[in-house]
C-alpha cells in the first residue's frame, strides 16, 4: 500500500522525474494506510485407516481423509457491485465436501522382505490458503482502489514528507485514474483435488 515511483533512467531518478506510479491505495487511509483486518479460521481434518491380511504374503491397506479450511469471518458486503453486476463480495471461500480415499496393496512373494511389490493410488485435497481469503476480505471495491498515473500526471515524489506522514503519500484523491480491484469467490467454489497413484517393486540380493 506503500506507491510506486518509477523512473525510466538514474537521471530521472536523481531530478526526481517518474513517468509512473502506482499504488493499491487505501479509500478511507487509518494513518495512511488501509484498516487493519482481523480474521478467525481454524483447518480441520479427519482421517481412519484400516489393514487387512488375507494372507501372509498379502497386505491391503486403506484409508479415507477429510480435510477442511473453516473462515468465519466474512468479506465487506459491496451493494453497489450486487446492484450493478448481481455479484456478491460478502461470499465465504468454502468446501466441506473434500473425503480422500486411499488404497495401498502391498504384496511379498517370498514372505520375507526380499521382494515386495506395492500398488497405491488416493485423492490428495489441498487447504484453502489463507492469504486469498485475506486478499477477499481488502478487494471488495469498498477498501482500496488501483491508482495508476503516467506521463505528465504523475506527482513529484515527496520522499522524506512521505515518511514523516504517511497521510501525503499519493493515494486515492487522484480521482479518475484509480479503479477499484475487486475479488470475487464463485458460489461453486472448490478446493483442488489431486488423483495420484504409485507402482514399485523392491529386491534385496543376498551374496552367497
Amino acid at each position: 500500500q506503500g506507491g510506486l515511483f518509477e523512473f525510466p533512467s538514474l537521471d530521472a531518478l536523481a531530478n526526481r522525474q517518474p513517468n509512473r506510479y502506482t499504488r493499491l491505495a487505501p479509500i478511507n487511509p487509518q494513518n495512511g494506510f488501509a484498516s487493519f483486518l482481523k480474521m478467525t479460521s481454524a483447518d480441520v481434518a479427519l482421517y481412519a485407516q484400516a489393514d487387512y491380511n488375507p494372507t501372509p504374503k498379502l497386505n491391503i491397506q486403506g484409508g479415507i481423509r477429510w480435510d477442511a479450511t473453516l473462515f468465519m469471518t466474512r468479506p465487506e458486503r459491496n451493494p453497489l457491485l450486487e446492484t450493478t453486476l448481481g455479484q456478491r463480495t460478502n461470499v465465504i471461500a468454502r468446501d466441506l465436501n473434500n473425503i480422500q480415499p486411499r488404497l495401498q496393496i502391498t504384496y511379498d512373494f517370498a514372505g520375507d522382505q526380499t521382494s515386495v511389490l506395492k500398488l497405491g493410488a488416493g485423492a490428495y485435497s489441498a487447504n484453502i490458503v489463507h492469504w486469498a481469503q485475506l486478499s477477499n476480505m481488502q478487494q471488495t471495491g469498498t477498501r482500496l482502489t488501483d491508482v495508476v498515473v503516467t506521463g505528465a500526471n504523475v506527482p513529484t515524489p515527496d520522499f522524506i514528507r512521505y515518511r514523516q506522514d504517511p497521510n501525503s503519500v499519493p493515494g486515492a484523491e487522484l480521482a479518475g485514474q484509480s479503479v477499484p480491484y475487486i475479488n470475487i469467490i464463485g458460489n461453486d467454489f472448490e478446493a483442488p483435488t489431486t488423483w495420484k497413484g504409485n507402482l514399485s517393486f523392491r529386491q534385496f540380493f543376498a551374496g552367497k
